[in-house]
């Protein structure tokens, strides 16, 4: 029995994976097109960015409970309900009609990477492999390039 409720745990990983992953492959490359093609303010770069991170974090959020309700899966949920937290606290300081308080924006978006790695830290410390990492993979790196380009921002206020 055992055996088939971890079969059935690994296709349910791998339909959440790929369908997460698809998607997010698409929009990683509309934004990097865009920001290649001349988003030539970085404060749109940043919204667009940010936008796109909301979204990829609520889509995976919504498929944590198709992997059960294991402690892991638990944590990954409320770490995901943190990040979400943490980017429109950003969107909203970016969309803010005031100057945009560089410093509170990288905390916000330092406080949803963090939300990725206590998902990864979870089931490390679980010695379960995580059916998240290749999600937080992209995700991390969409938070790398809108941290860069928040030091943009910076450097041009």
């Amino acid at each position: 029995m055992a055996n088939k409720q971890q079969i059935s745990f690994s296709l349910a990983f791998l339909a959440v994976a790929l369908f997460v992953l698809a998607g997010q492959a698409t929009a990683r490359r509309e934004i990097l097109n865009a920001e290649v093609g001349g988003a030539a303010n970085p404060k749109d770069a940043v919204e667009m960015i940010l936008n796109e991170l909301i979204s990829s974090t609520q889509r995976v959020k919504n498929k944590v409970s198709v992997l059960g309700n294991s402690q892991m899966v638990q944590a990954c949920d409320k770490a995901y309900a943190s990040s979400l937290e943490s980017l429109n606290k950003a969107m909203g300081l970016v969309k803010g009609t005031a100057g945009i308080d560089t410093g509170n924006l990288k905390a916000s978006i330092t406080a949803a990477l963090h939300g990725y790695d206590n998902c990864d830290y979870a089931f490390a410390e679980s010695t379960r492999p995580s059916p998240f990492i290749p999600n937080n993979a992209n995700l991390k790196s969409l938070v790398s390039q809108c941290l860069e380009l928040t030091s943009k921002l910076a450097n041009n206020n």
